[in-house]
């Protein structure tokens, strides 16, 4: 018997969630986070993003790792004029060149990419997140925006002394 009501009590706790959630309206599926953009320009140091959408850039020199979370889709990631490349893992490739290091990842799903060098150039249209840091390095004008309403064109700063986070883009209205 007091098996039979434990039982009992489960099955109430755990059907009574389910119900309030199915009579809760849900969000339409078609729901696309809003894009964002990043660019920088001559900056020296780290930017670090996890991010979905296209990025293009190029280096002075240093290394560019790329890791693509989804390797079975169309977008594969190019790069040229690199001296060395490491393969880390089946989706994370790291490549180490100078002068003029290029590289672009356009129309992939999710991708974790840290470009470490100087004088980096990039551009990134998608939804994620970025970490820039200068820290410790001399910057010569380098700078950055993620500016999405005027398409990176305003609000540019100097790329920062300090770890400095930015969001790409913000969650769509439907």
């Amino acid at each position: 018997m007091r098996r039979l009501l434990v039982l009992g009590a489960l099955a109430l706790l755990f059907g009574l969630p389910a119900t309030s959630q199915a009579d809760r309206p849900q969000p339409p599926t078609n729901q696309r986070p809003e894009e964002g953009c990043l660019v920088v320009t001559g900056g020296n140091g780290i930017v670090t993003i996890w991010a979905q959408g296209g990025l293009i850039g190029r280096v002075g020199s240093g290394t560019v790792t790329i890791e693509d979370f989804n390797p079975a889709d169309k977008g594969k990631p190019k790069v040229s004029g690199w001296d060395s490349r490491n393969d880390l893992s089946k989706t994370k490739v790291q490549y180490v060149g100078s002068p003029n290091l290029r590289f672009r990842f356009t129309g992939g799903g999710p991708f974790h990419v840290v470009v470490s060098a100087v004088d980096i150039d990039l551009s990134l249209v998608g939804h994620g997140h970025a970490l820039l840091n200068g820290a410790g390095i001399t910057q010569e004008g380098g700078s950055y925006s993620a500016d999405a309403n005027s398409l990176c064109a305003s609000d540019i700063k100097s790329f920062p002394d300090t770890p400095t986070r930015v969001v790409l883009g913000a969650p769509g209205t439907g």
